[in-house]
């Protein structure tokens, strides 16, 4: 028989969580482990679980130590996620969205291709106007091989 993860004031899908800068802890209740997971690990590490509701990842995790069920999982502020805003007169829409969209990138994706199911995200139009743009792999140059 598995256990349910408990999930203590996090809710939603995995993609909120660095968007509103935040990071998840996952504290074992079987040997009293924690581990820290940033917001931009959580985009880069976690890419294919962004669209899913923290409850169904939560639900495949174990201790590496001691391979317990039993986990206990948060979300606390990500200090990691400080310094994307342009001017401090920037609404905060804007600077979580280009966070977000920054550890995209890092993965080859953008927040257009998110947006969808992430909550709160300002107009199509705002991010437009903020700079914040699709992501575009470069072309080769084809230049000498």
């Amino acid at each position: 028989m598995t256990s349910s993860p408990y999930l203590s004031g996090v809710s939603g899908r995995m993609i909120d969580l660095p968007h509103r800068g935040n990071q998840l802890v996952v504290q074992c209740k079987g040997c009293g482990r924690e581990a820290y997971i940033s917001g931009r690990e959580i985009v880069t590490r976690f890419t294919k679980w962004l669209p899913a509701q923290v409850s169904e990842w939560a639900a495949t995790l174990h201790c590496g130590t001691c391979q317990s069920r039993h986990v206990m999982v948060y979300s606390k502020r990500d200090p990691g996620g400080e310094g994307f805003h342009v001017s401090t007169a920037e609404p905060g829409q804007i600077i979580w969205a280009r966070r977000l969209n920054a550890w995209l990138n890092e993965v080859g994706s953008d927040i257009w291709e998110h947006r969808r199911v992430i909550t709160g995200l300002c107009a199509d139009e705002d991010l437009a106007r903020a700079g914040i743009r699709p992501f575009r792999v470069p072309e080769a140059t084809g230049g000498p091989t």
